[in-house]
């Protein structure tokens, strides 16, 4: 698919008598290859897109195509019988908080386009492509999660799931901030609470972690450890093992120097006698005799330096015994003399931390105050979705009145739940009344097609604007409904349309009277078409949906009327 860049542009007023709009969302729409549609293109128009056409001819194949844009599941069965591939591409327009929302994934030019493409492969294969740059299908997924909501009779507002019944009434009547603020409250308590199992399930180990923390630092205390006792054990084992030596090398130089000193300064003197007035000799004896001096003072300190050592040969066992005591422990802790200090620091400071329990007390505190003030928040959010039930319910019934459902048949029941979850405590359910004087039951057991129909557009007109996306598809929501109801029907789906682009698929002629846009889904030999009517081609399909005809004059006649009425309406 080429780049629409140019190839769509905004009108003032829309094709066949619209209103202007700010932008469609979904452009334009281009198929191959997919189950009937081979080489098929269509555009959209701000507003209402009406999407008729025989049964089988491939209307439910163009909604697939959207859906598919959208993220949706594919299956092999829908690519074309002797093709090789299958390919989908959607220009959307999307608004501009959806553009910042993904401006971080999603590159797009000054147009402030995105063009969504995907390629389906017979081989299994299948990639997908956002203004041409491969993305995964996990963006994909949430793209279309923000750009569209598909409605039909089944699963349609997630008639099933009260978690999303309790979406749709809170986007009714609930702060956002509130909605916010009950997340993250609950999301701490839980987060309080898990702590506080992971605490309790780790109280044994923790008592046995004790245990052994406490029996390393009673080892290490019996050591008596001081910084710096290896290293002196080191020197005086040492100088033990040799004080033997030492003490008679002391000796013997005691006894050479005595000697010295006793015999040195006669032979000086004899020396001196003999060379006297000789020059060269005085300097030498002078230098013999400041020798003398300096021998006796450095054999005094020599001697007082022995003397003061207080070397014991019987100390020599113990202090063996304690130094080998030491390199063990070094040894078996893999750890230094200052390392292993340090280590029963570290050890003497954890196990003085305050004990689990107390911890266990805090946390439960802490637990205890947020989950009043979760509850808190719960108690207002009840109250906003209590007030805005009795608002929803009074809309839904004033349209189901004008569907011909009267007597209060939607309902909403309101219930505390003993468990508090983070969107509150609140549970709900939407009911309806078969008729207006049976019981109410959930929606989704008792309604009947037709029923669920009209309760899904009444819930869809008055949920108008909140419904959280800015284009909505409706596939066949007037099934089973009479035409009698399809102007009320039309009015609900125009109204809608002016808070979204509406894509819908639909057998009444008044709706498909109402609608900004007409595309007509053809079967042809082998493959089907899609036409964009005129007025002339309108006129003729909507005579042919009120009268099974297409050139019955009274037929025509009609179908003019009601696309006369409708731009005289809107006009």
């Amino acid at each position: 698919m080429k780049r629409w860049r140019m190839a769509w542009k905004r009108p003032g007023a829309l094709q066949n008598g619209g209103f202007p709009r700010s932008f469609p969302l979904l452009a334009h729409l281009e198929i191959r290859s997919l189950a009937t549609l081979d080489r098929v293109s269509c555009e959209f128009s701000e507003g209402l897109n009406i999407i008729s056409g025989m049964s089988g001819a491939g209307k439910s194949v163009l909604l697939k195509a959207i859906d598919l844009s959208l993220g949706g599941r594919f299956s092999q069965k829908l690519i074309a019988e002797r093709a090789d591939e299958a390919q989908v591409s959607a220009l959307f327009l999307p608004p501009k908080e959806l553009l910042d929302a993904f401006g971080d994934e999603i590159e797009v030019e000054d147009d402030g386009q995105w063009l969504v493409r995907r390629v389906f492969r017979r081989s299994g294969r299948s990639s997908q492509f956002i203004n041409d740059r491969l993305c995964s299908m996990g963006l994909l997924k949430r793209v279309g999660d923000e750009l569209a909501r598909l409605l039909s009779q089944d699963e349609s507002l997630g008639l099933r799931e009260p978690a999303q019944q309790l979406l749709l009434l809170d986007s009714f009547s609930t702060q956002a901030s509130d909605l916010v603020a009950m997340n993250e409250k609950h999301a701490s308590w839980k987060k309080t609470l898990k702590e506080i199992e992971d605490l309790e399930n780790a109280g044994q180990e923790q008592a046995q972690k004790r245990q052994f923390l406490e029996y390393q630092l009673a080892e290490l205390e019996k050591l008596n450890l001081v910084p710096g006792e290896s290293e002196e054990l080191e020197a005086q084992v040492r100088l033990l093992s040799g004080l033997s030596d030492i003490q008679g090398a002391l000796a013997s130089i005691q006894e050479a120097g005595s000697s010295l000193i006793e015999t040195l300064p006669d032979e000086l003197d004899r020396l001196e006698s003999a060379t006297g007035g000789i020059e060269g000799w005085d300097p030498l004896i002078e230098e013999g005799r400041s020798l003398l001096v300096g021998a006796e003072e450095w054999l005094r300190a020599l001697a007082d330096f022995g003397s003061s050592q207080d070397l014991e040969i019987d100390d020599l066992p113990r202090l063996e015994e304690r130094l080998v005591v030491l390199r063990g422990a070094f040894k078996r802790h893999g750890m230094d003399e200052a390392e292993l200090i340090a280590h029963q620091d570290a050890l003497r400071a954890e196990l003085e931390a305050p004990p689990l329990e107390f911890r266990l007390e805090k946390l439960r505190e802490q637990a205890k105050v947020l989950e009043q003030e979760a509850k808190g928040i719960a108690d207002a959010l009840h109250r906003q979705r209590s007030q805005g039930a009795k608002k929803l319910i009074k809309k839904v019934n004033q349209t189901l009145e004008e569907l011909e459902m009267d007597g209060d048949r939607f309902s909403i029941s309101l219930d505390r739940s003993e468990n508090l979850a983070a969107t509150g405590d609140t549970e709900l359910a939407f009911l309806l009344k078969p008729t207006a004087d049976a019981t109410a039951n959930p929606l989704h057991e008792c309604a009947s097609g037709g029923e669920r129909s009209r309760a899904l557009l009444a819930l869809s007109g008055a949920l108008r604007g909140k419904l959280g996306t800015p284009l909505l598809i409706f596939d066949e929501i007037d099934t089973n409904i009479g035409s009698r109801l399809g102007r009320p029907i039309a009015d609900t789906f125009l109204a809608l349309s002016k808070g979204a682009q509406v894509i819908c698929v639909t057998h009444l002629a008044p709706v498909a009277a109402c609608g900004h846009r007409h595309l007509l889904v053809e079967k042809g030999q082998r493959h089907s078409q899609i036409r964009d009517l005129d007025r002339e081609a309108r006129i003729e399909e909507i005579a042919h949906m009120t009268a099974g005809e297409r050139k019955s004059t009274k037929a025509l006649e009609q179908a003019e009327a009601m696309l006369q009425q409708f731009q005289e309406t809107s006009a």
